[in-house]
């Protein structure tokens, strides 16, 4: 989410606590807790997953709340949660569904994914990238951008791309080395720990976004059955060699801010 100067004015200072937001937050997270729920005890009724999946779902959802809860303390937001936070955490909360499969196979509760699972997840996976795309518009068109939901939009995403990473692994048709294309934000978060240059903010970048879309497309096709392994592997291979060039690109810019000017965002 793009957040405009003047929607920044009008927000509370960072860390002030909002009882009214606070409720409202706590209200959206029951709700999408209880609909989150539901699904897996469809999903155990259809035997996509066990026990192991619903649990790892449940564990992901308790996560995403606190993290939401925790953001909202640690970000400045109007004193509503808003209709564009509400599609983000529908789609974490999707997601948590996505993790529910990914932790039935890596615990050892299924050898593989059979070919309706396989649709079903591609399906999911792309009604949760679509949705991507409207939050931020939402928000804008509403008065309600602000650095929380800016935050709480790119956490999303990156536990919407680890859960994909483990999921195209878990076809069989791509090696271990997919979840570090998964994982590359949360490495990133563990680089700026370690050089606090790496912390600085970045400037909204359409290359960024072009290539995050690549890197959840591709495990998207990978997914489906129709895909071939040879395919879906070269396809995750190019988006990870995108997603190593986005990142190598943004880390130049972050510790070389001198040759800022000089550098060039892939063309696509």
């Amino acid at each position: 989410m793009d957040i405009l100067a003047d929607d920044i004015q009008r927000l509370p200072p960072r860390g002030v606590f909002s009882t009214p937001l606070f409720r409202d937050a706590g209200l959206h997270l029951v709700l999408f807790g209880s609909f989150l729920l539901a699904l897996i005890l469809v999903a155990v009724a259809e035997s996509a997953f066990g026990w192991r999946g619903a649990a790892a779902s449940i564990l992901c959802y308790c996560l995403i709340a606190l993290s939401t809860l925790a953001g909202l303390a640690r970000h400045a937001h109007p004193p509503r949660f808003g209709h564009a936070n509400a599609i983000t955490l529908g789609r974490a909360s999707l997601t948590a569904l996505l993790f529910g499969v990914a932790g039935e196979w890596a615990l050892g509760g299924m050898a593989g994914l059979g070919d309706g699972l396989r649709w079903a997840l591609a399906c999911g996976a792309l009604l949760i990238l679509i949705l991507d795309g409207l939050d931020g518009r939402v928000a804008r068109r509403s008065g309600m951008a602000s650095p929380f939901g800016a935050w709480f939009d790119m956490e999303a995403d990156a536990l919407f791309i680890l859960a994909l990473a483990v999921l195209a692994m878990a076809t069989g048709a791509i090696g271990p080395w997919i979840l570090l294309c998964g994982g590359m934000r949360y490495l990133f978060l563990f680089a700026s720990r370690l050089d606090e240059r790496l912390s600085a903010p970045l400037p909204p970048s359409t290359r960024r976004k072009v290539i995050y879309v690549v890197q959840a497309a591709a495990p998207i096709i990978a997914l489906a059955p129709s895909c071939p392994p040879s395919a879906a592997a070269a396809l995750c291979a190019g988006a990870f060699v995108l997603v190593l060039y986005s990142f190598g690109v943004d880390c130049l810019a972050l510790t070389r801010p001198s040759e800022r000017l000089a550098i060039r965002p892939l063309q696509l």
